[in-house]
């Protein structure tokens, strides 16, 4: 009973958190301003030449499709796609399962999602885009899948450590909690990291995880 309480007590701290923070979080996705280009260039922009989708950071994907996580296999690069969007194509999951010891990084500009191809399922369409937020005062991060029920696989979501110490969040005592779809609140256990200290969570389904 002491524990039920004490967890509807963070619960309720974080969910009052959460809509705290959803109205002033940091939005890091303004696309930039680019000058016009002049009226007459004076020769023409060769097409050809530019990077493919995906590639590069400055040209990330809506979509990630089979031919992308082919490429991204063979060059052993990841794939750069748009954390408001990151839909991930049941094909080329299928195709990340076929491949032993594949593993596949998505990088956005506010995490990245590692998804290895022995903790593949089920293949399946699904979204790898987070909405994340933050709450300095209750020292918390929320993060909110687009992604609804079971994923198919294992994303393991990786935070970097100069996002979330703008959180204020204290590593020592802090948990990851998972609220499910009848807001009960699931303790995780304690945060892990990598060794650059990067917050690491491992996600097996869609819904609001809180780290605080």
């Amino acid at each position: 009973m002491k524990m039920k309480k004490c967890l509807s007590v963070i619960a309720a701290a974080v969910m009052a958190a959460s809509m705290a923070a959803s109205a002033a979080a940091t939005d890091y996705s303004a696309d930039p301003s680019y000058p016009l280009p002049p009226s007459a260039p004076t020769k023409p922009v060769n097409e050809t030449n530019q990077p493919a989708a995906g590639t590069v950071p400055s040209n990330p994907v809506s979509v990630i499709d089979k031919s992308g996580v082919s490429s991204a296999l063979r060059r052993n690069a990841p794939i750069y796609a748009s954390y408001q969007d990151a839909g991930l194509r049941a094909d080329a999951l299928s195709l990340l399962a076929n491949r032993e010891g594949s593993v596949l990084r998505v990088e956005t500009k506010r995490y990245t999602a590692v998804i290895r191809g022995e903790t593949v399922t089920k293949a399946k369409d699904i979204s790898l885009a987070i909405k994340m937020t933050k709450s300095t005062e209750q020292g918390a991060m929320i993060l909110r899948t687009e992604q609804k029920g079971e994923f198919g696989c294992t994303a393991d979501i990786i935070i970097s450590a100069k996002y979330y110490s703008q959180c204020g969040i204290d590593l020592k005592d802090a948990h990851v909690y998972f609220i499910d779809e009848n807001k009960q609140v699931n303790d995780l256990g304690g945060v892990v990291t990598d060794k650059d200290g990067n917050i690491v969570i491992s996600m097996t389904m869609g819904g609001k995880y809180i780290i605080m």
